[in-house]
Order: structure tokens, then C-alpha cells, then sequence
């Protein structure tokens, strides 16, 4: 952090906020869209446990696939020496691989993604079953 301060001054420590930020809201708005989807039209009793760890784990994997690519611009940008720009890091990453290239360590991030977001999903809907939330 030191060094980033040295060479950024503060504004290093908000590189790659604006593909953070590009990365974070539509994961956020399509896994919930996936999961409430998944969750009460695929299921008979939307409520088990079934229902929603499935339901997580699809729309975590959904919504990955599609902002995964974001992801991978953020990284890069942010391990950038200097000032990472969005246009020619994105032009760099398809210069070295492709679409591919925007794909790489998907499924470590995927993993992750899912299973963390499934199991938050699980503990909070066992947990509003279980109190006054739940009518």
C-alpha cells in the first residue's frame, strides 16, 4: 500500500473502481434476478433447501459468466504500473487471447462466487424461516 501511495498518491487506491463498480451492479442484478426466477418457477416447494441452494449455485454461475470479463479488466487494471485506462487495457487483454483471454480464471472466481453466494442465500432463508420475517 505504501508503494501504491508513493507512485499513485491516493488516487492508486481507487484504481479500477469505475469496473469495480461496472462488474458489481449487474452481478448483483442478475443473480437476484436468477435466483427469485429459478427459485419459484422450478421448483415445487420454493422454500427447501434444495430450492434455494440450486437456485444459488445456477445464478451464481450465471451471473459469472456474464461479468467475468469485467473481472479480468478490473485486475488487469488494477496491477497496472501508473494509470490503467479501461479502452487500451481492454484492447491489450484481446490482443493476448481473444474473447478467451476475458475468461481467464474463471472457474477459480466462479467457485468462489457460487458457493459463498449459496450459502449466504441458504443461512438467510433458513434463518427468515425460522423468525418473524417469514408469514
Amino acid at each position: 500500500m505504501k508503494d501504491i501511495l508513493v507512485r499513485d498518491k491516493l488516487t492508486g487506491l481507487y484504481r479500477g473502481l469505475v469496473v469495480t463498480i461496472a462488474r458489481d451492479a449487474p452481478f448483483s442484478g442478475l443473480y437476484l434476478a436468477a435466483y427469485t426466477q429459478m427459485k419459484t418457477k422450478a421448483f415445487e416447494d420454493p422454500d427447501s433447501v434444495l430450492s434455494t441452494t440450486v437456485s444459488g449455485l445456477t445464478a451464481g454461475f450465471l451471473a459469472s459468466l456474464v461479468t467475468h470479463p469485467a473481472d479480468v479488466l478490473k485486475t488487469r487494471i488494477q496491477i497496472a504500473a501508473g494509470r490503467g485506462k479501461i479502452r487500451s487495457t481492454a484492447t491489450s487483454i484481446y490482443s493476448d487471447g481473444g474473447i478467451a483471454a476475458f475468461y481467464t480464471g474463471f472457474y477459480p472466481r466462479v467457485v468462489r462466487r457460487t458457493l459463498v453466494s449459496c450459502t449466504a442465500w441458504v443461512i438467510y432463508e433458513e434463518v427468515k424461516k425460522r423468525s418473524h420475517l417469514y408469514r
